[in-house]
């Protein structure tokens, strides 16, 4: 069951567990086919090669498995060719990712982003390298959707270019991704911080404002739209806005808010 190096629990071409320790880079053996969830959670490793032949990775398969460990090790992936399924949260809480290689399908041309497409959100950004230091990044023309913790504490990030072909974020996909301070795109307002699709504020860039006046474009706030901003004093919701998608964590993470003026309407 275990393989020629002794560090992999393999049953039937499926990778269970592994061994991680006084390891920093590992190439997975040959032979195997799926790599099961949580198999290489608590690792320390900074670099890991999944070899030709794996075609599936499960959900939280290289996951820290720890929400409040804010300096995971994991920095390089090699993804191969024959990989026919990546689930969404495959390398959720993974913040020092610096780039992804390889011949996957998954791999966006400039190796900063996992790209999947699914029935329920289509193609989606389940995966960004949050690691890379960029401080500006383009998606990829043709994405619809930011996975939930896609862009987790790419603290780098200053100016977002979302494609015309975007709609739709997770919850939580920005968490910790708190110094945006402009974005672009055929829905930005011309605030170049505001997002606002269907009426809806899907997005909002607040790295560095004190307050932030909903516009009058908006009749709805988004999942946590409002979350996840350090600098923030006071918000004002114009009386336009008549929904929140949720309410209980529509001001999430903003440590320094003091003043919120609540839409007559809501």
């Amino acid at each position: 069951l275990a393989s020629d190096d002794g560090r992999c629990l393999i049953i039937n071409e499926i990778l269970y567990c592994f061994a991680p320790y006084d390891l920093s880079e590992y190439t997975i053996p040959s032979g195997i086919k799926t790599i099961k969830m949580g198999a290489f959670s608590r690792c320390e490793l900074e670099s890991i090669t999944i070899s030709e032949g794996v075609e599936q990775i499960e959900e939280a398969a290289f996951s820290p498995y720890d929400y409040f460990l804010l300096d995971t090790p994991l920095k390089y992936v090699y993804l191969p060719s024959s990989l026919k399924y990546i689930h969404n949260y495959a390398f959720i809480y993974n913040q020092n990712i610096k780039k992804f290689y390889g011949n996957s399908k998954f791999i966006s041309d400039d190796g900063y982003s996992l790209i999947i497409e699914s029935p329920l959100c289509g193609v989606s950004v389940i995966a960004f390298a949050s690691g890379s230091g960029l401080t500006e990044y383009t998606i990829p023309e043709g994405v619809e959707h930011i996975e939930s913790y896609a862009f987790y504490y790419a603290e780098s990030l200053k100016k977002l270019n979302l494609p015309d072909s975007y709609k739709t974020k997770g919850a939580s996909a920005f968490e910790g991704t708190t110094n945006i301070e402009t974005i672009t795109g055929k829905y930005v307002l011309d605030d170049n911080r505001s997002m606002v699709i269907d009426s809806t504020l899907v997005m909002y860039a607040g790295a560095g404002l004190e307050k932030y006046i909903t516009p009058k474009e908006v009749k709805k706030l988004g999942y946590q739209v409002l979350g996840y901003n350090k600098s923030i004093k006071e918000y004002v919701i114009s009386d336009e806005v008549t929904t929140v998608d949720d309410y209980g964590y529509i001001f999430n993470q903003c440590p320094n808010l003091e003043t919120i003026t609540i839409s007559a309407r809501m």
